[in-house]
């Protein structure tokens, strides 16, 4: 199991430096039309110390395919925007009741229920447009093969369904939140390269196995380092077994050489 890290490894500096080249692709994609009180809210919750790391995977994963970059974009954006609006629904008073998210006023208390409500929303159909749109240069049958890998990752069997067994008291971990949107990260990389079920199936079982391994890792730091460590080295285990099944990186693969350390950072992360 990897120590922990603190933020002056190549991974990590690669890893702000993409995060700075999402933050300008993500402000581009919120201008259009709409009550500008509306759009600032969802600029409020999309922006403000994020890591950026659902959007990283998914660049690694297509960049691993040997895929264009500007589809990568497009899932890593919609899967940013899907988070983003699940942390505005967590916030609010009928949900984790939290008051602060990232250092800063929750949407709903920077604004009110109603337009935190109407914002998280509004993210969401985004990233439907994103995956759907035309302009993301992916071909009109897998781009509805991705819209509804995403809304199943985002619905009943993901996201919702993972905040339901949360607010039920179903679940000790939050990794049902976390893992489906990262398993989609993954598997629309396998999608767009038109692979098999199969390997599809393979991509997404990495991108939920590093999920539940992220979350782990979160409830750790939550818990002040203490946490269940033997739940994490199964994850981690588990994650390092399913990353081998995957391709190897080509010559000339950047991001996607980096899935390796990337396994290694989440177990070890600092923050």
């Amino acid at each position: 199991m990897p120590a922990a890290t603190h933020g002056g490894s190549p991974l990590e500096l690669r890893l702000r430096e993409f995060a700075d080249e999402t933050e300008a692709s993500l402000a581009s994609l919120l201008q259009g039309d709409g009550p500008p009180e509306l759009s600032r809210a969802e600029h409020y919750a999309l922006f403000g110390s994020a890591k950026r790391f659902r959007p990283f995977l998914a660049a690694a994963c297509f960049d691993l395919l040997e895929l264009p970059a500007e589809q990568a974009k497009t899932v890593g954006a919609a899967a940013e925007m899907a988070h983003a609006a699940s942390l505005v629904f967590d916030d609010l008073p009928c949900m984790d009741a939290s008051e602060i998210r990232r250092a800063a006023p929750s949407l709903y208390r920077a604004t009110d229920e109603a337009t935190a409500v109407l914002a998280g929303l509004s993210l969401v159909l985004r990233a439907v447009q994103l995956l759907t749109s035309p302009a993301s240069g992916i071909d009109a049958e897998l781009r509805a093969q991705l819209a509804m890998r995403f809304a199943e990752s985002c619905g009943a069997a993901g996201l919702a369904g993972g905040q339901f067994l949360d607010l039920a008291g179903a679940v000790t971990s939050n990794a049902q939140k976390t893992a489906p949107l990262m398993g989609f990260c993954c598997e629309a990389a396998a999608i767009c390269a038109g692979k098999s079920p199969v390997i599809v199936e393979q991509f997404r079982d990495f991108g939920e196995a590093l999920g539940r391994l992220y979350q782990h890792r979160d409830d750790e730091l939550d818990d002040d380092g203490t946490g269940e460590p033997s739940a994490k080295q199964v994850e981690y285990e588990r994650t390092q077994h399913l990353l081998a099944l995957l391709p190897k990186p080509a010559p000339g693969s950047e991001l996607g050489a980096l899935l390796p350390a990337m396994v290694d950072w989440v177990a070890g992360r600092a923050a």
